[in-house]
């Protein structure tokens, strides 16, 4: 039998140390060590522990012997301006959920 290994607990308490300790006002994942912002983030693998990646945008903190935060690419909060909310939305949006035997003639019907 092969025992796979699960790196859950170690991501899992590293995201609440971070959230805790430290000012990153983002919507962020951390997985095999990186705290990558959220947006940027992409699954590269489903069977490899370095599943997720960031390949477009350095790791906003990395955890080895200390934390090194990259301050310079996390986003500031900032209370200067004034809230735009966007009134005006696309209407015509579909979604397509896919499966293994989705229908072409139901992709062909959406575009």
């Amino acid at each position: 039998m092969c025992e796979l290994r699960n790196d859950a607990e170690e991501n899992l308490l590293a995201a609440i140390l971070i959230a805790g300790q430290y000012n990153v006002p983002e919507v962020c994942l951390f997985f095999n060590n990186k705290l990558m912002r959220g947006n940027r983030t992409t699954k590269m693998s489903s069977d490899k522990i370095e599943a997720f990646d960031s390949p477009n945008l350095p790791s906003l903190a990395i955890f080895e012997v200390s934390i090194k935060i990259n301050f310079d690419l996390v986003q500031r909060f900032t209370l200067e301006g004034k809230l735009k909310v966007q009134t005006e939305m696309e209407e015509q949006i579909n979604i397509l959920h896919i499966s293994p035997c989705i229908d072409l003639d139901v992709i062909r019907m959406l575009f």
